[in-house]
């Protein structure tokens, strides 16, 4: 249709007349609006909830607030209690040593206050890693006891040249053996190829030791044991009593040349009648709970030093080449129980070689174990660690100078994920590797070198964790091996580890060495099943030649295997040797001599090829 025609369609309708009788029929009353009736009902659910999740806001806001003002100004506290400076204070009189035993000043008033909002997803889960990945945050020595020789017959310790006592010693020539009935000493006869040409040249029977162990320096044989410390001398195949040194309880030792440094813990005495000359201590700001003695024994002029430290509790020794270092933990009482109703702190009482005191030093947390501390280049460095619910802050290092025993260097968080506590350290000259768990295993690398500044440089997570740590090296790089457990309770496991530019990170996979299965034939079963793998340093075999690390461990009742660690391999570990002997004895100890391995056993040992 044109626009003409359409135009005259419309003009020629009569549009309105048509609208007036449409609206002529439509009732419009039906559609008037009618006023609403407040609805007052409506408006006190809607306002008030409204009002309710505003104030609630509102309170956890101010909640937040008071509790990170409060914990603040305790962390405050707590920190200059931490800073302030302790010492070791001489007692010269009965009187004084009584006050000290009455004394205990270790409290804070109130503690830590735990925010609503972090109550509510308190149990939330740790966000998940994936296995086995370096976290790259900020871009050695061979083991001790370790030797390059044919053989390897030394006590694999911390600190190389500082010997710890043992169930066995070797030198070379004979195999001395401490059992709770007697010491054997056997001869190895130069080359000995049959274990028929043996000979027990001494057999001690009925001797009854708690707890035997022993040092081998030159002609002297020291025995330690829990209530006294018989030193013989060798000679012509028989031991010959020297002197003995009886005490309360034995805690630790070590042998430095000619020097025996022995730790005994007394028992305290009220009104103490022996006589106090100058040579006894006390940690102030400790409460005295134990008494520590320390004696130095030479072998070569048989003069005897003593020292004694009052102190807090049970102390865990650490002894570098100049410092003997004491490290008890102390409690800081507080009111409220949110974080257990204490926070836990340690002192390091510090003797020279001279046993003259050097100082103490608070520490904030726990001490695990020796391998926590060390003394580098003039400075104490050391992990503590807490079991406190304080998110990126269990975990800790410190570092001193031992000319002032100022802190001048610390690293107080993201050591650790949240609830994470330590398991394993290991220093190595500027380097520190620190092992954390809960329900990963972040090994972490931190770098040292700027005392003042200590940094994370890597964060390895796998699952599991290490709870022994040893440095070793090939070829002039750094690895480290780990001994512990999987993911489930049963499972030890080696690891090895490679420092690299981005920091430290797992060669190779776990190899796990044992693994036991809890089924319902009850406790007895997995106890005669469960493996003597204690991972305890001393009880390791260590050995490097030609760029392969041999690692020994007993891992069965009655197996010993010898792995090879071979960085450049494929599968990196492998096991070496393994073999069996009849007799049940956890404390086996492995020794090289000439390539024959010797394996003590109880009132015996056995002979196998290194090939």
């Amino acid at each position: 249709m044109k626009k003409k025609d359409l135009e005259k369609l419309i003009n020629s309708q009569d549009i309105e007349s048509k609208f007036d009788k449409i609206n002529q029929k439509i009732d419009y009353s039906k559609y008037e609006k009618v006023p609403a009736k407040p609805s007052v009902f409506r408006f006190k659910v809607k306002h008030c909830l409204a009002g309710v999740f505003a104030s609630f806001i509102v309170l956890l806001s101010a909640n937040f607030a008071y509790c990170s003002i409060h914990n603040k100004m305790l962390d405050k506290r707590i920190e200059e209690a931490y800073k302030s400076k302790i010492e070791l204070k001489k007692i010269e009189s009965k009187e004084e040593y009584n006050k000290v035993l009455d004394s205990d000043v270790l409290s804070l008033v109130n503690g830590k206050k735990t925010p609503w909002i972090n109550k509510i997803f308190m149990d939330t889960l740790p966000p998940k890693a994936s296995i086995g990945t370096n976290i790259n945050v900020n871009s050695t020595v061979l083991a001790p006891g370790a030797s390059n020789e044919e053989s390897q017959f030394s006590t694999n310790v911390q600190v190389r040249g500082i010997d710890e006592a043992d169930v066995s010693k070797c030198d070379g020539k004979f195999i001395y053996a401490a059992y709770e009935d007697c010491i054997m000493i056997f001869d190895l006869n130069g080359d000995v190829v049959d274990q028929e040409n043996y000979k027990v040249v001494e057999e001690m029977d009925n001797y009854n030791v708690s707890n035997p162990q022993l040092y081998v320096e030159e002609e002297n044989v020291i025995l330690t044991s829990y209530k006294f410390t018989n030193i013989y001398e060798f000679e012509n195949n028989d031991l010959k009593l020297k002197k003995t040194i009886n005490y309360d309880e034995y805690l630790d030792s070590r042998l430095e040349e000619d020097n025996l440094l022995l730790i005994v813990r007394n028992d305290l005495e009220k009104e103490k009648e022996d006589k106090i000359d100058g040579s006894m201590y006390y940690t102030v700001g400790s409460n005295a709970r134990a008494e520590y003695e320390i004696y130095k024994y030479n072998l070569d002029t048989e003069e005897m030093k003593t020292v004694t430290n009052l102190n807090a509790g049970s102390a865990i020794l650490y002894v570098s080449k100049n410092n003997i270092y004491l490290a008890t933990k102390v409690i800081y009482f507080v009111e409220d129980v949110e974080y257990g109703g204490y926070y836990s702190a340690t002192v390091a009482s510090i003797f020279n070689k001279e046993l003259e005191p050097v100082g103490a030093i608070k520490l904030e947390g726990d001490v695990l174990n020796q391998f926590s501390m060390d003394e580098y280049n003039g400075y104490f460095r050391v992990v503590t660690t807490s079991e406190k619910r304080i998110p990126n802050k269990n975990n800790h290092i410190s570092i001193y100078s031992l000319e002032t025993l100022e802190r001048v260097g610390f690293l107080g968080e993201n050591i650790g994920e949240d609830n994470q506590t330590v398991k394993s350290v290991s220093f190595n000259e500027d380097k520190c590797h620190i092992v954390t768990y809960e329900t990963k295993d972040p090994l972490y690398e931190i770098d040292l070198s700027d005392v003042t500044n200590p940094r994370i440089v890597s964060v390895y997570k796998a699952p599991g964790y290490s709870g022994y740590l040893q440095n070793f090296e090939v070829n002039g790089e750094s690895y480290l091996f780990g001994l512990g457990y999987g993911d489930e309770s049963y499972e030890r496991k080696i690891s090895v580890y490679k420092e690299t530019e981005e920091g430290t990170i797992q060669i190779g996979d776990d190899f796990v060495m044992s693994t036991i299965n809890i089924t319902n034939s009850g406790y007895d079963l997995i106890l005669k099943k469960c493996n003597y793998s204690s991972f305890e340093h001393k009880a390791l075999f260590v050995y490097e030649k030609d760029g392969i690390l041999y690692l020994g461990s007993k891992i069965e009742k009655d197996k010993y295997y010898i792995f090879k660690i071979d960085v450049n391999s494929e599968d990196v570990i492998d096991v070496f040797i393994s073999f069996e002997f009849n007799k049940d004895y956890v404390d086996s100890r492995c020794y090289l001599i000439n390539e024959k391995l010797y394996l003590t056993t109880y009132h015996d040992v056995v002979i196998i090829d290194f090939k």
